[in-house]
């Protein structure tokens, strides 16, 4: 799985695209968060409860140390979307070092996808 946010040339923050091992790739107009406990996305197919995912994150924004971000996680969470079709899908990261971790902070932050929980910290 490999999650992208992009800058466009204005420096704004631009769309972010989901790309699963499958033929589903997306992009996310809302619904997205990503932060040091995980990311929330849509999928156009239900994944399977409790599989492991190796995730990469890649990123440009500029302030933080390191732009790419590889890790590996368990999706938590899959349930269909009535109003949207698609299916919203939670991954909790189990393995992301410590250096990652803190840029992905960084990232998050900067990004505007920390998840509520990270927002109070």
């Amino acid at each position: 799985m490999i999650a992208q946010k992009a800058q466009d040339q204005s420096g704004q923050n631009g769309e972010i695209a989901i790309f699963l091992d499958t033929s589903d790739n997306q992009v996310q107009t809302s619904g997205l968060s990503c932060c040091p406990l995980g990311v929330r996305f849509y999928s156009k197919e239900a994944l399977p409860l409790y599989a492991i995912v190796d995730v990469h994150l890649s990123s440009s924004v500029m302030h933080c140390n390191e732009h790419d971000f590889n890790c590996r996680g368990v999706i938590v969470h899959c349930e269909k979307d009535d109003q949207n079709g698609n299916f919203l899908v939670h991954v909790f990261f189990t393995e992301i070092p410590e250096p990652a971790r803190n840029n992905l902070v960084c990232v998050a932050t900067q990004a505007g996808t920390l998840c509520p929980y990270c927002e109070n910290f």
